[in-house]
């Protein structure tokens, strides 16, 4: 299984003051693809700060996912308004530093997962 990831961009026309507003509709769509097709995947936002998104998502996952990502029609749909623009699948380089990052919830956090539950319901 080889491991690729695909690059998703704010378009350049886009305001300097709505890139994160246009990085979140990219988020809510990964996160509404990911769960309606049960897929594991891993988001990086590589130009993140304290106060913005940035302005740059990497998916890394298998080829298969990546491709029901890039054809997409919530996806597409923000290219065509040209809030996104979305670059090729690619290879990850062989001097990427490979990391692993954990989801962590707080178990006593009853409020969370009870709306949790209730969503899923």
């Amino acid at each position: 299984m080889e491991i690729k990831y695909l690059e998703i961009n704010v378009h350049p026309r886009v305001e300097p003051e709505d890139m994160n507003f246009a990085i979140n509709k990219v988020i809510n769509r990964l996160h509404g693809i990911f769960h309606s097709q049960d897929i594991r995947a891993g988001i990086d936002l590589p130009l993140a700060t304290s106060t913005s998104l940035g302005k740059k998502i990497r998916v890394i996952g298998r080829q298969e996912v990546l491709s029901a990502v890039f054809n997409n029609a919530g996806i597409q749909e923000l290219v065509n308004r040209r809030m996104i623009e979305v670059q090729p699948i690619k290879n990850i380089p062989e001097s990427a530093r490979k990391i692993q990052v954990k989801r962590v919830r707080k178990k006593d956090n009853n409020e969370l997962l009870k709306k949790a539950r209730k969503k899923r319901e």
